[in-house]
């Protein structure tokens, strides 16, 4: 099974106020019904510390979906972990933050169609080399069970950047565990 996650932010320390997010879930709800997946999946909004507010209610009217609620302080990357937790390892999550959005159908099946030719590991719609090798965390792709197993905890904003950045990131991660990493197109 496919689960996508996508955070709904509300009130929470040192982030912008949660009216910023409103533009960025229409425009990611737009986007997901003009753009069909491709693949079947189970749509998971994470209601990060209250966001899931009446008016983004109305912004999914008529889409299918699940609503996870999160109120840790591992930001966007801590409200993926926290619902990959919740599913089983065999299962495949593609995550996305406040800001993702499609540009054309059956984008999950491209990834879809990549885990089939290269197998287990993670894989990214963006990467960078800014401050180090990385698959960005604005929208990865990989098996709940490797999110189990990554060991590093993401309980802060600092620790959701070095998720995402650096020598203990979940790129680094999975090189150093023989997982690969790959850029979907």
């Amino acid at each position: 099974m496919i689960h996508l996650t996508f955070i709904i932010a509300g009130q929470m320390p040192k982030a912008p106020p949660p009216s910023t997010y409103v533009d960025a879930a229409k425009r990611f709800a737009e986007s997901y019904s003009q753009f069909p997946a491709g693949e079947d999946h189970e749509l998971i909004l994470v209601d990060s510390h209250g966001g899931y507010t009446p008016e983004i209610q109305n912004i999914f009217e008529g889409i299918s979906h699940k609503v996870v609620p999160y109120a840790g302080l591992g930001w966007d990357i801590g409200a993926h972990l926290h619902v990959a937790s919740q599913l089983p390892s065999s299962d495949w999550i593609m995550c996305f933050s406040s800001w993702g959005h499609f540009r054309r159908g059956g984008w999950l099946s491209a990834f879809e169609s990549a885990r089939q030719v290269h197998g287990d590991g993670l894989y990214g719609s963006t990467a960078s080399w800014e401050h180090s090798r990385h698959i960005r965390g604005t929208g990865f792709f990989i098996r709940c069970g490797l999110l189990h197993e990554y060991p590093v905890a993401v309980n802060s904003r600092e620790e959701s950047f070095s998720f995402e950045v650096g020598p203990k990131s979940l790129t680094e991660w999975c090189l150093k565990n023989k997982y690969g990493v790959w850029v979907v197109m």
